[in-house]
């Protein structure tokens, strides 16, 4: 397993290593204290899992993000940082973060949503493809067609995908997404389900202020109309 942490305090650097290093002897562990030097790293490493704080002295972790998103949807990203403003939460996971969370951390909590993000990565490879109306997700790959669109998901876009197109006409529980997401329905998990949702419509409907496909479901979930 291999893992890049894009960080510029040494201190977190050294506890991060530490701590997975405890947990997964074997991890090559990757760090960059600035956000270019990250990007780099992870584009020629491909690794399993990235963890990316949004305070870095040479550009800004929101830049960061996108530029690796730009050249891999698949890779998890997750951020940790002390900015704990909810609009801050929200642009991460509006541009392809699949985990945040707020320093100083608990390492245990880090952890288990580590496994979760690995966990998610490794079903990736063993699902099989679903073919539902005019929707095709891969099966290796975060790739969606729409007719003869096709589009790049996030991993977490292509879970939600998956659960509305295995549940297609039928009403998929917000407190469902997130624990198949993040492996459990914490405080303020179906806020971040809404978000991941409103990403996804801006990829895969016509026009995504009036959806025909992602069908909201109010007070309870979603589901996905074919007709």
């Amino acid at each position: 397993m291999k893992i890049v942490i894009i960080e510029d305090e040494e201190e977190i650097v050294k506890i991060l290593k530490l701590t997975f290093q405890i947990r997964w002897p074997s991890a090559e562990i990757l760090a960059a204290n600035y956000g270019s030097k990250g990007i780099q790293i992870v584009e020629k490493e491909s690794p399993d899992l990235v963890i990316l704080d949004l305070g870095l002295p040479d550009m800004d972790g929101f830049d960061v993000l996108d530029q690796i998103r730009a050249f891999s949807s698949e890779v998890p990203v997750l951020i940790l940082t002390v900015t704990n403003d909810e609009h801050c939460i929200v642009r991460a996971l509006e541009s392809g973060a699949d985990e945040y969370i707020i320093k100083p951390f608990h390492q245990l909590e880090l952890l288990s949503r580590v496994k979760v993000l690995l966990r998610r990565r490794l079903m990736d490879s063993e699902e099989v493809a679903i073919n539902v109306g005019p929707f095709r997700l891969s099966k290796y790959s975060n790739t969606l067609m729409v007719d003869n669109r096709r589009l790049i998901l996030t991993n977490t876009e292509k879970i939600i995908m998956s659960h509305l197109l295995s549940n297609a006409g039928n009403l998929v529980p917000a407190t469902l997404l997130a624990e198949a997401i993040w492996g459990h329905n914490y405080t303020n998990a179906k806020d971040a389900v809404r978000v991941h949702i409103w990403r996804l419509r801006r990829k895969v409907e016509p026009n995504p202020q009036t959806p025909c496909f992602i069908i909201t479901v109010p007070h309870l979930g979603f589901k996905l109309a074919l007709s």
